[in-house]
């Protein structure tokens, strides 16, 4: 077997791997002479005449996180043959929507319900707030011959008592 036929084997079975009874992948079988089907060959070779196997099986993995978790609100499955080959525009040379989950397009944060996005940056908020309280004492971080402000401040407030003084 050739390379070619060999990546579109893996692409194939990195799809259907996906297809578990009662989830909503949609999955793809073979034809009747056991052979991966025309269009859904053609559809990866596509595919794999622009990226390199691993961006294709990745893509397919982050399609498969948006449309099975419970917190993303993207609920369409496409079948194989769709997924690579629909477009945006009727164009020919449109844009095809898969190119959205490439791992260097892919923002798992774009897809995420609104109450999972809040949820979300409530505890990034939480997780960094956390971090700063954990925080060695400021003195630390202090470089040598350099004051730090609240050095600079009471120096202020001493000089201001001494001048009242006066």
């Amino acid at each position: 077997m050739d390379k070619q036929k060999e990546n579109i084997q893996i692409v194939f079975d990195k799809w259907n791997d996906l297809k578990v009874r009662g989830n909503v992948w949609r999955g793809c079988q073979r034809d009747s002479n056991g052979k991966i089907p025309y269009e859904v060959r053609r559809a990866i070779r596509g595919a794999l005449d622009h990226y390199p196997l691993l961006d294709v099986c990745r893509a397919i993995g982050n399609y498969a996180l948006v449309l099975f978790g419970k917190e993303y609100r993207w609920t369409y499955a496409w079948k194989i043959g769709v997924f690579f080959t629909v477009k945006y525009e009727k164009r020919k040379e449109g844009e095809k929507k898969w190119w959205q989950f490439l791992p260097h397009n892919f923002c798992e944060a774009d897809y995420l319900t609104k109450y999972a996005a809040e949820h979300r940056r409530y505890v990034n908020k939480r997780l960094m707030a956390n971090a700063q309280a954990k925080r060695p004492p400021e003195t630390t971080y202090k470089p040598k011959g350099i004051p730090l402000a609240r050095d600079i401040q009471a120096e202020k407030v001493k000089r201001v008592k001494q001048l009242k003084e006066l």
